[in-house]
C-alpha cells in the first residue's frame, strides 16, 4: 500500500469520527460538598479534598469546549468494594461553553459506611474524568453546621462565665447576688424596678377596693419576613431562617415579589439545617417548579424531583412530582 492510499484512508477516517466527542475539552475537575444554581447552569460553591457522612459529595468537570448535543454523558459512583451506587446517563445537550457538568451522590442514606468512594464521568462510553475522594463518619457535633458550632460554643463558654459568677458570689456572702445570676431577666428586673413594684401595690389596691385596671391591647405589626431576610442576606450570604416553618412563607413571597434568586437562598441547605422535618418534601417541590418555570432550569428541577421521588416514594407530593416530571422536557 502506498503512501497515498494510507493518506486518503487517514482522510475517511478524520471525515466520519464523531465531531461532537473530540471538541469537546475539559479545563478542570474536583470536588464539592455544596452547589448553586447559576442561570442554566449549576456551579460548586466549595473544593474540597474529604468530606463527611451527610455531606451531598458532586464531583465536578468544566468543559472549555462543550460536548456535541447528541453526546452522552455517563456518571458513576463505586464504593471501596466495587459496588456500583450511582449509574446515570443523560443527554448532553444541556452542556454549555464555560459550564459544568456534576455527578452526585447523596451520602445521608440508610446503612452509609465510610470509605473511599471513585466517582467517574464518561463521554460516549469513554472515561473523561475519574477521582476517589474519602468520605468520612460523622461524630455528633461533626453533623452539626458551623454557624451552629460557633453557637453552642459560645453558649457553653457564657454557661461556665455564669458559673464561675454565681461561685464568687455565693463565697462573698451576696446570696441574693448569687440568687439572681441564673434567675430570668424578668424577675430581676422586677424586684429592682419600683415602677413595676409600685404598679403591683397599686393594682393590689384596687382589687381589694373591688376596682380594676384594665389594659387595652396593642396592636402588634407583624415585620416583613421577606425584608428582613434579604436584609440579613446582604449582611451574611450563609443567613438561612431559624424557624423551619419560615422558610416556605419567605421563598413564596420572593417569588411572588419576582425575586426567583431570594426564594432560592432561603430554601438552600433546607434539608441539612432541619434534618427529618416533615417539610422537606414540600421544600424539594417548591424548589423544583421554581427552578422550571422561574430559572427555565428544567434539568436541575428534574434532578431535584427524581431525589423527591427516590426518599420519599409513599409522600403524597411523590405523586404529583412523578406527574410534574412528564411537564418537563426530555
Amino acid at each position: 500500500m502506498n503512501k497515498q492510499m494510507v493518506a486518503c484512508f487517514l482522510c475517511i477516517a478524520a471525515l466520519l469520527a464523531p465531531r461532537g466527542a473530540s471538541a469537546a475539552t475539559t479545563i478542570g475537575e474536583g470536588f464539592a460538598t455544596r452547589v448553586a444554581p447559576d442561570g442554566d447552569n449549576l456551579l460548586p460553591s466549595n473544593h474540597v479534598t474529604r468530606a463527611r457522612a451527610g455531606d451531598d459529595v458532586h464531583y465536578w468537570v468544566q468543559w472549555r469546549e462543550p460536548p456535541g448535543a447528541r453526546s452522552l454523558l455517563h456518571c458513576e459512583v463505586k464504593d471501596a468494594a466495587g459496588t456500583v451506587l450511582v449509574d446515570e446517563s443523560e443527554s448532553a445537550r444541556n452542556a454549555l461553553p464555560q459550564g459544568y457538568t456534576m455527578c452526585g451522590y447523596d451520602t445521608d442514606v440508610r446503612g452509609f459506611e465510610a470509605g473511599t468512594y471513585n466517582f467517574a464521568i464518561s463521554l460516549d462510553g469513554e472515561v473523561v474524568s475519574e477521582r476517589k475522594i474519602a468520605i468520612e463518619s460523622n461524630s455528633l457535633f461533626g453533623q452539626m453546621t458551623m454557624k451552629k458550632q460557633v453557637k453552642y460554643a459560645i453558649g457553653g463558654l457564657a454557661v461556665l462565665f455564669l458559673a464561675v459568677y454565681w461561685v464568687r458570689k455565693k463565697l462573698a456572702g451576696d446570696h441574693e447576688g448569687a440568687a439572681e445570676v441564673f434567675a430570668p431577666a424578668g424577675q430581676v428586673r422586677a424586684r429592682r424596678d419600683p415602677v413595676v413594684i409600685g404598679a403591683r401595690i397599686q393594682a393590689e389596691a384596687a382589687a381589694h377596693a373591688g376596682g380594676s385596671f384594665e389594659r387595652k391591647p396593642q396592636p402588634v405589626e407583624s415585620p416583613d419576613r421577606l425584608a428582613v431576610f434579604k436584609k440579613s442576606l446582604a449582611v451574611d450570604p450563609a443567613f438561612r431562617p431559624t424557624r423551619a416553618e419560615d422558610v416556605l412563607p419567605i421563598a413564596k413571597e420572593a417569588r411572588a415579589a419576582g425575586d426567583a434568586h431570594t426564594a432560592i437562598a432561603a430554601l438552600r441547605g433546607f434539608d441539612k439545617a432541619h434534618p427529618g422535618h416533615e417539610l422537606i418534601p414540600d421544600v424539594y417541590f417548591f424548589s423544583a417548579r421554581l427552578m422550571a418555570e422561574d430559572l427555565e432550569n428544567s434539568a436541575m428541577a428534574r434532578k431535584v424531583l427524581e431525589h423527591l421521588v427516590r426518599k420519599y416514594p409513599g409522600h403524597y407530593l411523590a405523586l404529583e412530582a412523578k406527574r410534574y416530571l412528564t411537564s418537563l422536557p426530555p
